[in-house]
This record gives C-alpha cells, sequence and structure tokens, in this order.
C-alpha cells in the first residue's frame, strides 16, 4: 500500500468523514495535546 502525501491527505478526509478529528503534529505537540486531553477526560487516539 502506497504511503505518500496523498494517502495521507485522502485518509484524513474519509476520517474527517466519519467524525474523526485529524491533526498532524510533532511529536512533543501531540504528547502535550494527549495529555491535556486525557485531563479532561475526552477520547483519543494516537496512531504514529
Amino acid at each position: 500500500m502506497p504511503c505518500g502525501p496523498g494517502f495521507f491527505r485522502v485518509a484524513g478526509l474519509v476520517m474527517e468523514g466519519a467524525g474523526f478529528g485529524v491533526e498532524v503534529m510533532a511529536s512533543p505537540a501531540a504528547g502535550r495535546t494527549c495529555n491535556v486531553l486525557l485531563s479532561e477526560g475526552r477520547r483519543e487516539a494516537l496512531p504514529v
């Protein structure tokens, strides 16, 4: 399965269409965001 920029763009659109928020960020920012979401009791997924 190809994993170029186009693949990720389409995958993001599919996930957003299914009601998931999609955001791309550097690892340190992703870790901080994960901690904030967990402290607020919100669900999150962190695919790496």
